[in-house]
This record gives structure tokens, sequence and C-alpha cells, in this order.
């Protein structure tokens, strides 16, 4: 049987009041292999365990900024819109997944989300806050074209996975991990030192600050992240 997977849905900045997930990353897991099933975010706290033991692997997508709060921090300027009831679901929902040891898949806020549930920080802004800055904001609609490299680190879960240490990625982000979370190593980085994954140490745990999502369509790389987590995903 196909392994069925939590697509975690974003608050929409558009249509205040809307869940929403782009189509895109419910077409990959599809292609990989897996059944989506949307969780929107008004569930319960106490819903996220029912959530957690019903389905085989959790994917937390991009989206808005995190609540700067939950990581002990007031919010910069830069950050301006946020929702904490959203980012303690996701919280709860990843904390819940690795209890149960159900693989999870982070992309964006996806993998700041991972990382802030086990207790890391985050940069708030990376322009405000980060020196050597390369481009980590392209436009949203060229997104499926890659405009810097990620040096990955020898013999990681995701390098094993992609077959190499050096790969060129997408960027659609201002914010990154800052401090790593106890418990996971940094397996990513760009050129100027912004890290781009992060995994646990025995790989059901993976987040990527890049959008394989939007390259799987033109470039085959990023397709195998997807297959190799609807794999991890068919134990369960």
């Amino acid at each position: 049987m196909k392994p069925l997977i939590g697509v975690a849905m974003t608050m929409s900045q558009v249509n205040k009041g809307y869940f929403e997930v782009n189509s895109t990353y419910l077409n990959r897991v599809v292609e990989a292999g897996g059944i989506p099933l949307v969780i929107p975010a008004n569930i319960g706290l106490m819903d996220c365990k029912q959530v957690i033991q019903k389905i085989d692997g959790l994917l937390l997508p991009g989206g808005i900024d995190i609540d700067p709060a939950l990581y002990g921090e007031e919010a910069v300027p830069k950050v301006t819109y946020i929702e904490r009831d959203f980012d303690l679901v996701e919280i709860e929902l990843t904390r819940l997944a690795r209890e149960y040891k159900k693989p999870v898949f982070g992309i964006c806020r996806g993998i700041q989300i991972i990382n802030v549930a086990f207790g890391g920080t985050l940069y708030q802004d990376i322009p405000s806050q980060y020196k050597n800055e390369i481009c980590h904001m392209q436009n949203w609609d060229n997104t499926d074209y890659p405009i810097h490299k990620v040096i990955l680190s020898e013999n990681s879960h995701i390098s094993k996975i992609l077959g190499k240490t050096v790969i060129e990625t997408n960027s659609h982000h201002h914010q990154s991990v800052k401090r790593v979370a106890e418990g996971f190593n940094i397996t990513g980085r760009a050129s100027d030192g912004v890290i781009e994954a992060i995994e646990s140490e025995d790989g059901l745990v993976i987040g990527v600050q890049w959008h394989p999502e939007k390259l799987a369509s033109r470039f085959g790389e990023p397709e195998k992240l997807f297959k190799a987590f609807i794999e991890k995903c068919k134990g369960n």
C-alpha cells in the first residue's frame, strides 16, 4: 500500500482566514509514490497525536515567518506577518512525528519549524543579520531554476540520497537556521555560510532551505529527495 503523507497547510497572507498548500508539493508526493493528506492549521494541539498516528510521514512545506517568541526573541522590523497558533500546531506535529519515529521532510519554512521545535534558533532576516550574503531571495516566478550552490557534508544522509556533495539550488527565503537544535547535524551550507540543510542522526528527519518541489519538474536530482522520503515512510 502507498504511504499516507500528512502535508501541513499554511495560512494565506492574501486571503485572511484561508488555509492553502501549493499543489506542487502534493504533485511531488504523488509522483514519488505517496498519497498526500492535507492538514489544516486550525486543528487543536490535542488532535495532533491522532493525526500523527494515522499518517506514515509528515511533510512541512514553505510558508510564513515563525513567531520569534517561540525561540526567545522579539520580532525585527522585517518580520511583519506571524500566526503563532499555526506555528504551535506544526511544532507539535513535528515533535510527535519524531516521538513516533515517523519520517519528516521540511522544506524552507519546514526546516525552520524542525529547528525551532527541538530548541534551535533562526536568523529572522538574513540581509540585516548576516554578513557576506549571496542572493537567497530570488523572484518566486523564477524558482524553477537554480541560483546558487550548496555544499553538502560527506557521508550525510542527504549527500548519499543525492549522490554528490555539491548541488545547485533555487532560493526564496529571508530567514534561516542560526543555532542548530540539539540532536541535529548541519549537513548543507551555501557559499556564504548560511545553513541550507540539517538532519537527525538517524536520517528520519531532514530539512532543506531550498525548494526541491519547484526544481523537480526541470531537474531530476530533487526528485530523489521525495522518493527517499516516501521510501522511509513505507515502513510505517
